[in-house]
């Protein structure tokens, strides 16, 4: 191919003469440079796949009068390669070669030739990226060395100018993943999506603007229409000179010599080291930059967008120039709800078709229609967007029907219909479905992969019959037949090469002339996915170990000695400032406080053995009566300087006149409250009041016919319990409450010894072959380690050892790290009980965080070892008790906050507890965070006309409230309203319907506040669509010759009929909207 190019090049050695001998040629390039990115013209995928729309679309970049030249001195500039002879010549006369001056012309006329090179990204496809490189033809010689008497070799280096081609960017990726200091394109430079104009508003952080079309506002616009495309053009008379610096890298496979006629061979410049001696410049004068944009088609009113053309620079790679980006900025895009893909059949029977797609991004509803042979879409059935598979029933029996499907939004949009998909029903019982579809698979270039498919026919006799396989891939081409090994239930791929990345593959089922498809799964070539599976061995009981084998742990305990002491408290409750004690005759308990006045105890009071108040009984401040007990007083003795007299009362009509008086430190006390009189009647006995004095205060006071002065007062007072129960004062006594006090004493440490356990696996690929990598065993439990796996060349996996300490759950699970071929895996998990030899515990096992109102499975295990080691589950929850602390208040909750019932927990409360489950002496604790629930307050899609008289909108729909919060339902209008524009609007058209709460000044309502301390709140909003006029319309047969008599009331019109026909009442009503 080169041949023509023997003597083009000519070493100049200043007519020095030197025998110069040629050995041959062959061409080198240099490293693939980015020269220009072209993202694909907009358009819209899913138009695309209905209408294939895109015909003259496009993204193109033309050079012209180009340029290449290169300054070698004597470098060569490839990839690997570098030789340099500096030859210090002796001598005169001519070079002695072996070649003609002719083909040396011909390479000289070769160089000044123009070039001109155009790049297009076609409309409709993938974003694309043009590479460059220079193509080198490097021409062997050998110098005779006469001082040496030897030929030595010299390379000399021709740039025959620049190659270019261009490959799709996500390709240009994947080598950018696999190689050091290439980034990749998209997320970095590019952010759109082929196919989705939505996401071209932006290029990427890294760009500098270059050029637009046109100006600032020179945006064009795509709308509905019938085959016509824009398109818009830059050109760029005079642009700066492209430039590349070029590394060099060594390589000594040319054959570099050792030297001769002391020339020096330099050999191993390193592609760190930058030469200095040698550049390449690519220039042009002329460039043109174009993108073409077809319209949609002219049924597809629904999608538009204004796109403009724009030229970029961008930093790719740090040890490059920058590279330009011809892309496009779009704005105001319009378009309905995406449509949904892959519409296939997966199930035939005799009436029914079932029938599967793949999701749409922006659906909130399916629907599902028949096509029938008008063209026309007819409804069968519309699903949640959570439902991407249906069964069409109701069919006749051998007949050939057509399916579509679409995406619905809420708001009224609809995309367009999918793809169709034809199936035939069964004639008679037979059956026809795929029992397995393939499932998405990953291998490494040079790897193996699978793909695996499987159907069953059923004939009307209820016999399985063979169904036929074929397998399709899609390369983005659209599907084609796999050609070799595409007839069998599984597809095995051989030697996968990095090109297949992204392949699609389904397979065709049939039996006969009835078709099934399968999903499609995607061939991914990066790496294969690994299994890895975990085995754990007891070598001190030689047994193997299961998940939820117990096993002893290693580790010390010290022993305690519990002592028990029992302590006697007054029982106090306390309400307000007022604190009460609990007192009793024997008989009878009441509640004393601080002015000596007693109330009923309300509750029944429990002793113990030793009579004193059971433990286990609690008082609250509820428990003491509302009313004090009357007192009766009598038995009154007064006491003078220690002689007693003893009183009779005297009723106050007897001393009513009576005047006495004391003073007492500035008090005068001259009202008598109360009179006695001794036994003897020798002396007066008076309580007094005062009549001077700050506060009123009493005094006991008598009066003898020679002597006066105070004394002090006795009396036995009795509480009026009932008619028939009275108590003495004196009689009541403290009542003790028996406490409890447990204290620990430390003892002796004891050591136990575990098990030693050998934990192992082998890493293998998805068919069962071994793997090689790293391997590590993650053990989580009370005590955490991570121990690396070692290869075991014997028994060919990797094991380690593990000796667990401290009782408890273990949680074990082997790590595979992956290689270069094979992703990581992980094994399942595997529980391992521990517990100290001869000793007991117990493990309360329930999740750490659940939400309010939720149902949490709570399981309690005894866990023991004593030869052979034991496991119980304690399932029934009346086999243990459970106490919940507010670890905020520290306070134990009451049974109102949570139920327990059958091993399931529902909390009712908010907040951090911790849960203690008892079952004999035995207990287990468990912290969990109980946090808010979903509440959701949907509006609901409305529908009204312009004249119709009641516009509101349909009452919201309440979700997530719990059973037991009935009573805080919230209500519409006094905890939350709905508005709507369209409510109000005399345009038709779709407007949002908004919830919001109803303010109480500036806070929520009592009823929302509340409701937000238990749940997170949630307002959804829906559409209200408003139509235009709708008026009623009554027709019904006449009387004579079968006419129809028709009539429509106006608002605000009489009466419209047509005068031929006859008005009759009480006819059939349907609405019509004019």
């Amino acid at each position: 191919m080169y041949g023509t190019f023997v003597s083009l090049c000519l070493p100049d050695i200043d007519n020095d003469s030197v025998r110069l001998k040629y050995e041959g040629e062959y061409p080198v390039y240099t490293n693939p440079e980015v020269y220009a990115i072209l993202q694909a013209s907009p358009y819209f995928d899913d138009v695309q796949e209905v209408y294939e729309y895109v015909n003259n679309g496009g993204t193109s970049y033309s050079t012209s009068k180009g340029s290449s030249n290169t300054v070698s001195a004597n470098l060569s500039i490839s990839v690997g390669a570098y030789v340099s002879s500096e030859i210090q010549l002796i001598g005169a006369g001519e070079v002695e070669v072996e070649l003609s001056y002719g083909a040396s012309f011909e390479y000289a006329n070769t160089k000044t030739t123009e070039y001109e090179i155009t790049y297009n990204a076609a409309g409709g496809g993938s974003d694309q990226v043009v590479l460059y490189c220079l193509k080198y033809m490097y021409y062997e010689y050998s110098i005779y060395d006469p001082i040496a008497r030897k030929w030595e070799p010299v390379v000399m280096p021709v740039c025959l100018g620049p190659s270019t081609s261009i490959i799709d960017v996500a390709d240009y990726d994947k080598v950018a993943r696999r190689s050091k200091g290439l980034n990749e394109i998209y997320n970095n430079i590019l952010n759109n999506t082929a196919g989705d104009p939505a996401t071209y508003q932006t290029l990427g952080g890294k760009l500098k603007y270059a050029y637009q079309s046109g100006g600032n506002n020179n945006y064009s616009s795509v709308n509905a229409s019938s085959g016509a495309d824009q398109t818009q053009t830059i050109s760029v008379t005079d642009e700066n000179e492209y430039s590349t610096e070029v590394f060099l890298e060594a390589n000594e496979k040319l054959g570099a010599g050792g030297g001769g006629l002391g020339n020096k061979v330099i050999v191993g410049v390193t592609s760190s080291q930058h030469a200095g001696l040698g550049h390449t410049r690519v220039s042009s004068n002329g460039v043109t930059y174009s993108g073409t944009v077809d319209n949609v088609p002219a049924d597809c009113t629904g999608f538009s967008f204004d796109w403009q053309l724009r030229v970029n620079t961008a930093k790719l790679n740090s040890d490059s120039d920058s590279v330009f980006v011809i892309g496009y900025d779009v704005k105001n895009v319009v378009r309905p709800a995406r449509m949904p893909m892959g519409l296939s059949v997966v199930d035939t029977t005799r009436k029914s078709v079932s029938l599967e797609w793949s999701p749409s991004n922006d659906a909130d509803y399916y629907e599902v229609c028949i096509v029938d042979a008008g063209g026309n879409y007819n409804s069968k059935a519309v699903v949640p967007y959570t439902v991407t598979d249906y069964e069409v029933k109701g069919l006749y029996s051998n007949r050939t029907y057509t399916f579509a499907v679409r995406a619905l939004q809420a708001n009224g949009s609809k995309s367009l219909f999918s793809r169709p998909a034809t199936a035939t029903t069964l004639q008679d019982s037979s059956n026809f479905h795929i029992t397995k579809n393939p499932d998405d698979t990953n291998t490494f270039a040079g790897g193996n992969a699978e793909f695996a498919a499987n159907a069953v026919y059923y004939d009307g006799d209820g016999v399985n019959q063979s169904v036929g396989y074929n397998w399709q891939v899609n390369t983005d081409n659209g599907w084609r037949s796999v050609s070799t090994g595409g007839s069998n239930p599984t597809l095995r791929l051989t030697d996968v090469s990095d090109e297949m990345d992204g392949n699609e593959y389904r397979c065709r089922v049939y039996y006969n002339d009835i078709t099934l498809y399968t999903k499609t799964a995607t061939l991914t070539v990066n790496k294969a996915d690994s299994k890895v599976m975990l085995l754990a061995h007891n070598d001190t009981e030689n047994k193997d170990l299961s998940d939820g084998s117990v096993v002893r742990a290693s580790g010390s305990e010290t022993t305690k000695v519990e002592n028990v002491t029992k302590e006697r408290n007054l029982i106090t409750v306390t309400s307000g400032v007022r604190e009460y004690i609990l007192v009793s005759d024997g008989t009878n308990y009441m509640w004393k406080d601080s002015n000596e006045n007693y109330y009923p105890c309300s509750v029944s009071v429990k002793k113990d053995s030793d009579g004193y108040v059971d433990e286990s009984q609690t008082f609250k401040a509820s428990d003491v009566g509302g009313t004090a007990y009357g007192v009766s007083e009598s038995d009154f003795i007064a006491d003078i300087d220690g002689n007693t007299y003893k009183l009779a009362s005297v009723n106050a009509d007897d001393y009513a006149g009576e005047k006495v008086s004391y003073a007492s430190d500035d008090v005068t006390y001259d009202r008598i409250l109360a009179k006695w009189v001794s036994e003897d009647g020798s002396k007066n006995f008076y309580l007094l009041g005062n009549t001077s004095g700050s506060e009123d205060s009493t005094v006991y006071y008598y009066v003898a016919d020679s002597e006066s002065g105070s004394f002090t007062m006795t009396s036995k007072k009795t509480l009026n319990v009932s008619d028939t129960v009275k108590v003495v004062q004196t009689d009541l006594k403290s009542v003790y409450q028996t406490k409890t006090v447990r204290s620990e004493t430390t003892g002796a440490e004891v050591t136990y010894t575990g098990d030693k356990i050998t934990l192992s696996c082998q890493p293998k690929s998805l068919s069962g072959e071994d793997v090689q990598g790293d391997v590590e065993f993650v053990i989580t439990g009370p005590e955490s380690k991570r121990i690396a796996g070692k290869y075991d060349r014997a028994n060919g996996c990797y094991t380690a050892q593990w000796e667990p300490s401290g009782q408890g759950i273990y949680n074990v699970y082997v790590y595979f790290a992956g290689n270069k071929q094979y992703n990581d895996s992980i094994s399942d998990s595997m529980a391992i009980y521990t517990s100290f030899e001869g000793k007991t515990n117990m493990n309360l096992t329930m999740q750490d965080n659940v939400r309010y109102g939720d149902s949490v499975k709570m399981s309690l295990e005894r866990v023991s070892y004593d030869n052979t080691g034991k496991l119980q589950d304690i399932t029934d929850d009346s086999e243990y008790t459970v106490k919940i602390k507010n670890n905020k208040t520290g306070e134990f909750e009451d049974t109102d906050k949570y139920e327990l019932a059958n091993g399931v927990f529902i909390p009712k409360s908010i907040g951090m507890f911790q849960i203690t489950a008892s079952n004999g002496g035995d207990k287990a604790q468990k912290n969990i965070n109980v946090g808010r629930a979903q509440l959701e307050i949907a509006a609901q899609d409305t529908e009204k006309s312009v004249n119709d008289s009641v516009r509101e909108c349909e009452d919201a729909v309440i979700t997530g409230l719990k059973a037991w919060d009935t009573d805080i339902m919230p209500q519409r209008d006094r905890d939350y309203e709905l508005g709507s524009d369209g409510a109000s609007g005399l345009l038709p058209g779709i407007y949002d319907i908004d919830v919001v709460y109803v303010k109480v000044g500036d806070q929520h309502s009592q009823v929302m506040n509340e409701l937000e301390k238990k749940y997170i709140i949630n307002l959804v909003k829906a559409s209200y669509t408003l139509t235009g006029n709708v008026y009623t319309v009554t027709a019904r047969p006449a009387n004579t010759h079968g006419t129809v008599s028709i009539k429509y009331q106006q608002p605000g019109n009489e009466t419209v009929t047509d005068s031929q026909l006859t008005v009759e009442q009480d006819s059939l009503r349907t609405q019509r909207s004019l």
